[in-house]
């Protein structure tokens, strides 16, 4: 109780300066996009988000794909996930290739995590659920980011940049809303700061 209060006085006062002697090991961010009338057709609609964590790297972006992937081809429905270098794809996998969002008025949540690990970073999707893919994430919707790729540490992260660099990509009119919902930030004393965003991507 005494520890909560402390941190709670400290955020009031100084923001997150109080938690510099700790290292983040962890973000997490939670997504929710309501689909009007999808189009199963013509892959439509087709969402993609960005993540920009390192403050020493800003051209390393991991990015999520919906019901579609690009580089190194497009293919159809599904989840893609990426790492992008200067520009220049580094890795990728596409889980549930050729199922397509077909609900109407779906509403598909998930949670994109990067995360420190012993050998550099993980980034994908821990859970997610939908009408048309039901339960989806876990171990195999991870990537490695090794240290040779990446450069500083996770303190450069901010959901303005997701929030930015996110959005619908094709057929815009087919989703109701694209909405961050809450960030997680974790420690590396195990402290777990959870932030209230609930702002739709424009």
């Amino acid at each position: 109780m005494r520890k909560a209060l402390a941190i709670l006085v400290c955020l009031i006062l100084n923001g997150q300066m109080c938690f510099g002697q700790f290292t983040i090991e962890q973000v997490e961010e939670d997504w929710q996009l309501t689909v009007g009338e999808p189009d199963p057709e013509i892959d439509a609609p087709q969402v993609s988000l960005s993540m920009i964590p390192f403050a020493d790297k800003p051209d390393l972006q991991l990015q999520v794909n919906l019901n579609h992937a690009v580089k190194p081809e497009f293919a159809s429905g599904g989840i893609q996930i990426r790492v992008v270098s200067d520009g220049e794809l580094h890795s990728q996998v596409h889980k549930r290739p050729g199922e397509k969002l077909a609900e109407n008025s779906e509403v598909v949540r998930w949670t994109t995590l990067v995360q420190k690990k012993p050998n550099g970073y993980i980034f994908g999707i821990s859970t997610g659920t939908s009408t048309s893919w039901g339960a989806f994430g876990g171990d195999y919707h991870f990537l490695l980011i090794p240290d040779s790729l990446q450069a500083g540490d996770l303190s450069g992260y901010l959901h303005e940049r997701s929030l930015e660099n996110s959005g619908v990509q094709f057929a815009g009119n087919r989703v109701q809303s694209l909405r961050l919902l809450r960030t997680r930030t974790t420690y590396s004393d195990g402290m777990v700061i959870e932030q209230q965003i609930h702002r739709d991507v424009q």
